[in-house]
């Protein structure tokens, strides 16, 4: 269904990876409070691609190979609206749906899909054609094509979400059919979002300029109304609410996914720039963008995207207004915050999201190509939410340090601040999950609160405290006196770490060969809360002070190290053997002062007959046993350090059949 090219060296096609021959993909999980139900038996809806609610509430789901199923009070019509002869190879087929703004009195539905090649060596194109609606099924005959787009070369990136904007007229997402020039030319309608009257004419008010881009479009592509995308597989409209009104999931290629503000005349960049990268200036940047993986906030290929912003709510209040986006690859769904551009996690293990959709009954609807269905999930009830505890501040001229307890189960913490008590009128912003915050304030009096964000909505305030800054210079008073410092050693290598201070600028390191002394220089370390040294064997008394602008702290507590190669002093432990299949791992404890390791190995205990090999500065080392002569090996590590080569690790035996 939606490709992604890993640095141009391979395809991965996701459809393919999506219909594993293996065990069905088991159900999503959601925040506390959530649950999700299956609208039709799983399986009974393969191969989906796009969904779209008739303004009945009857659904109406677009299968990659022709068919749009209606699902009503909950059941799947046996017969489909309609069966189109499509060319569904690669990612083509039946991929959008969408239902006229007048729908109660002309029953007018739209599609976007594949046309089959005509004749030989004509090439196959995709198409928007309106239908009429016979109650639930198409009246025979009635398929008016009003957009046919030029003909595909490749059968991936063909994009083909379509949707009413507020204006009434319909946009159509087109992907640049595997061809990135095709996004930075007003020659043709691939790799832009087009925007067309709803007979198939082009409006007179549609751009006729392009970031980016010299000249103006003639004739078939003045239905042009953005461009510069790859994949455009979903966007959506915020029904009748504030900014953003228009985001496009555009799917990336080897680093970035984007979801990118819709607006008129916008260039996004492909294939100059994908995720904002390289910056440009004549290009849109997107709202939010993630990178490639398999965690919780990475991916391959974005899908699905809604608006939480229905005519019943029934989700959390701080849900109003989030954009819900999906993944198809690792099958999660996240919302950001328009207001912050802050996601957080919504649901894992969604079985390849391809569409999503709120409706008016303030549930979200996804639409699962892995598990052949659509899921509605609903928000049962209050959760509780703790609110953050303990908040406090410091000041020091214009450094101002906030700091608070965690909040259990939050994602995030949101920072509100006032001009009179109880009031966020001055800031209002998502700080990320940290517990302290340093900002450089203004000169006034602040009455300051921190929530908590949970996956489950907004958590009551904390206790306020009122800040007063009344200097505008950096700072009032030296910072304070470090704490926590720790001093370790390894081999020659000395280890010392602190807390930072509060409106510090500069640590300094105090070195003496007695205890009060400074033996050597004092060092200016720069603003950090650790550092690292190799040094001359011998016992030395350290001490940590912190410094700004103002002066200069008292020194930390003093502690003395002591550095010399004796025998122990850097050798890995703690080594130990694991197989997996054709490959044996060995890993182990690293040492402070370690600057690599070398793998000795022997046929008999402590031998190093067979081999003493460098391996590097790691603690695991995968090493590929198929091939190798069967018997028992033994194995140790030593390390490398400012001292030379160190004893053994303990020593592991592996035996090959």
């Amino acid at each position: 269904m939606i490709e992604r090219s890993a640095r141009g060296l391979h395809t991965i096609v996701v459809c393919a990876a999506l219909v594993v021959a293996a065990s069905p993909l088991g159900a999503a999980t959601f925040p506390n409070g959530f649950v999700e139900s299956a609208l039709v038996p799983a399986g009974t809806l393969p191969n989906g691609t796009a969904m779209q609610f008739a303004p009945d509430g009857r659904l109406f789901v677009a299968q990659q190979t022709g068919q749009l199923r209606v699902v009503e009070n909950g059941v799947l019509l046996t017969t489909p609206f309609v069966t189109l002869g499509v060319d569904s190879s690669g990612e083509r087929g039946l991929l959008g749906v969408a239902f006229d703004p007048n729908f109660a009195a002309n029953h007018f539905v739209y599609v976007y899909y594949t046309v089959p090649s005509p004749s030989p060596g004509v090439g196959p194109h995709n198409r928007v054609s309106r239908f009429t609606a016979n109650g639930n099924e198409a009246l025979a005959g009635s398929e008016l094509p009003i957009l046919d787009l030029e003909p595909l070369s490749a059968t991936n990136h063909n994009g083909g979400a379509i949707n009413f904007g507020p204006d009434g007229k319909l946009y159509v997402a087109v992907g640049e059919n595997a061809n990135g020039s095709n996004s930075q030319s007003l020659a043709n309608r691939l790799g832009k979002m087009l925007r067309i009257n709803a007979n198939g004419s082009i409006p007179n008010d549609n751009p006729t300029t392009f970031s980016g881009i010299a000249g103006s479009p003639t004739g078939a592509n003045r239905a042009i109304w953005a461009v510069g995308l790859r994949n455009p597989y979903t966007f959506a409209f915020n029904p009748g609410g504030p900014a953003p009104a228009m985001l496009i999931n555009d799917v990336g290629q080897s680093t970035w996914e984007e979801v990118n503000d819709g607006s008129a005349g916008a260039n996004y960049g492909w294939p100059t720039s994908e995720g904002g990268v390289p910056a440009n200036a004549a290009f849109v940047d997107p709202r939010h963008r993630y990178g490639h993986g398999s965690t919780s906030t990475t991916g391959c290929a974005i899908t699905g995207g809604a608006f939480y912003n229905p005519a019943t709510q029934t989700f959390p209040s701080d849900y109003l207004n989030d954009y819900f986006f999906a993944d198809v690859c690792t099958g999660w769904i996240r919302r950001l915050d328009t207001s912050t551009n802050v996601a957080v996690d919504f649901a894992t293990g969604a079985g390849g999201p391809v569409d999503l959709k709120v409706w008016s009954d303030g549930n979200l609807y996804y639409l699962s190509r892995g598990n052949g269905t659509v899921y509605r999930v609903r928000f049962t009830g209050a959760v509780p939410t703790p609110a953050p505890t303990g908040l406090a501040a410091q000041v020091s001229g214009s450094a101002l340090r906030l700091s608070w307890s965690p909040a259990a189960g939050a994602v995030s913490y949101r920072l509100e601040a006032g001009s009179a008590t109880g009031q966020a009128d001055l800031v209002n912003t998502d700080l990320g999950n940290v517990t302290s915050f340093d900002v450089a304030a203004p000169v006034g009096t602040f009455f300051v609160r921190v929530r908590a964000v949970h996956a489950a909505g907004l958590s009551g305030p904390s206790n306020q405290v009122t800040v007063v800054v009344a200097s505008a210079a950096s700072c009032t008073s030296p910072p304070p006196v470090p704490t926590g410092y720790g001093a370790q050693s390894g081999g020659l290598l000395a280890a010392l770490a602190w807390a930072p201070s509060f409106n510090a600028s500069a640590y300094l390191l105090e070195v003496g060969l007695s205890t009060g002394a400074t033996s050597f220089p004092v060092s200016n370390l720069g603003n950090v809360t650790s550092f690292q040294a190799v040094a001359p064997a011998g016992t030395y008394f350290t001490r940590i002070r912190a410094a700004n602008a103002c002066g200069m702290s008292a020194p930390s507590t003093e502690l003395p190290i002591t550095l010399g190669c004796g025998p122990t002093a850097v050798v890995p432990t703690g080594l130990a053997v694991s197989r997996a299949g054709g490959v044996a791992i060995f890993t182990w404890q690293a040492p402070l002062g370690a600057t690599g390791y070398r793998m000795q190995i022997g046929s008999a205990h402590g031998a190093t007959n067979l081999a003493d090999v460098a391996v590097g500065a790691v603690a695991l080392l995968p090493v590929t046993v198929g091939g190798v002569p069967a018997g028992t090996y033994y194995v140790r590590i030593v390390a490398v350090s400012a001292c030379g080569v160190s004893a053994p690790s303990n020593e592991v035996t592996i035996t090959l059949p």
